[in-house]
């Protein structure tokens, strides 16, 4: 019955947004651990941008473009879906923050570590509160 409502579909995005969380939370500290490490480059999260792109790109165009020959425009090449989005870690190599070849940046690193455990908190506690409706809800269903 909620599977397919629009709070279950938004408490799996939030859920998503938990686990782009938690691989950043690793890759932060993976970075912090090897900050002394020569030539040790750092790794980053990617997520939110590409989850705002297949946001973006959810509903189907209102019209459908016939390619018939190659060198045609592609008007209604769908993007990716939401489902299909996951955090992904890459590696920065084109940077050298010291001598030794290290690009880790400890203010950076700090920084981003902070902004990350509040987005970690603010997704938990929606996720919580969403589940709390669904609760009272179902209560108030059984009430009546």
């Amino acid at each position: 019955m909620f599977e397919n409502s629009f709070t279950m579909q938004t408490i799996e995005i939030m859920r998503r947004g938990l686990d782009a969380a938690a691989l950043r939370h690793e890759v932060i500290a993976d970075n912090l651990a090897n900050i002394d490490t020569p030539d040790f480059k750092k790794s980053y999260v990617t997520f939110e941008d590409e989850l705002k792109f297949a946001l973006s790109r959810s509903p189907k165009p209102s019209f459908v473009a016939r390619q018939t020959d190659p060198r045609h425009l592609v008007f209604d090449k769908p993007g990716p879906s939401v489902e299909d989005v996951k955090p992904r870690m890459l590696r920065q190599t084109d940077t050298i923050y010291r001598k030794d070849g290290n690009n880790v940046d400890i203010d950076i690193e700090m920084t981003e570590l902070a902004k990350n455990t509040i987005q970690y908190d603010v997704l938990s506690r929606q996720i919580s509160t969403s589940f709390q409706r669904i609760l009272d809800t179902i209560r108030s269903l059984r009430s009546a």
